[in-house]
C-alpha cells in the first residue's frame, strides 16, 4: 500500500515511536516495542509495551498509544507506527491490538498501520489488509461490510430490519429470546 502521509507525518510518528520504544518495560521478553499513533485530531500519542510476571496483565506499545490517544480525549486515528525488531516483518500488531485499532480507527480501509524494523525498514498496510475479519458488532457498518465480503449479506439485512443486532439483552441472559422471555415469565408458556 502507498501510504496517504506526507514523509514529514510518518517521520515524526517514527521519532516518537522509537523514543517511546526507550522507555520500554520489557524485562520478561526482551523485546521493546514502540508505538505511535496519529490521531484524528492531528495530534501524535505514543506508547510504549510494559510487562508484568503475571503476562496476561501486560500491554503492547500500540494499545499503550491508542489507550492514551482517548485519554487525552481523541477517539480515532488515522495512522498506527509500530516500531521493534530488526526487520518490519517483525513489527506486526498482535490479534489484541488489531481488534483495539478497529474499534478505534476511523475507518478501516483508511488507517494506516506502519511497521518499522531496526534497519530502517518499513512496511505499510491499510487497517482493513492486516484485520480483514475482526469483531465488529459494536461497528453495523463495519459488520455489514465483512458480512458482505463472506457472502452473508442476506442475515445481515434480516438482522438489521429485525433490530437483534442492536437490540440490549437482559444480564444473565443468553441472547436467545424466546428462551429468555419463557425462563423470566414474559413469554408464552
Amino acid at each position: 500500500m502507498e501510504s496517504r502521509l506526507s514523509d514529514a507525518q510518518v517521520e515524526a510518528l517514527s521519532r516518537e515511536a522509537r523514543k517511546a520504544k526507550g522507555f520500554a518495560y520489557a524485562p520478561y521478553s526482551g523485546f521493546p516495542v514502540g508505538a505511535a499513533v496519529l490521531g484524528e485530531d492531528g495530534k501524535i500519542y505514543s506508547g510504549c509495551n510494559v510487562e508484568n510476571a503475571s503476562y496476561g496483565l501486560s500491554n503492547c506499545g500500540e494499545r499503550t498509544a491508542l489507550f492514551k490517544m482517548v485519554s487525552e480525549g481523541c477517539r480515532h486515528f488515522k495512522a498506527v507506527l509500530v516500531c521493534c525488531g530488526k526487520t518490519p516483518q517483525e513489527a506486526v500488531p498482535c490479534g489484541a491490538c488489531r481488534q483495539v485499532m478497529s474499534e478505534l480507527c476511523c475507518s478501516m480501509e483508511e488507517a494506516e498501520v506502519i511497521l518499522e524494523g531496526e534497519d530502517g525498514g518499513r512496511l505499510f498496510y491499510s487497517l482493513q489488509e492486516l484485520y480483514p475479519h475482526g469483531f465488529t458488532s459494536f461497528r453495523p457498518e463495519a459488520a455489514e461490510k465483512a458480512a458482505a465480503d463472506l457472502g452473508h449479506s442476506e442475515k445481515m439485512d434480516s438482522a438489521r430490519k429485525d433490530g437483534e443486532w442492536a437490540k440490549p439483552k437482559e444480564p444473565g441472559t443468553s441472547g436467545h429470546d424466546s428462551e429468555n422471555q419463557a425462563a423470566h415469565g414474559k413469554g408464552k408458556g
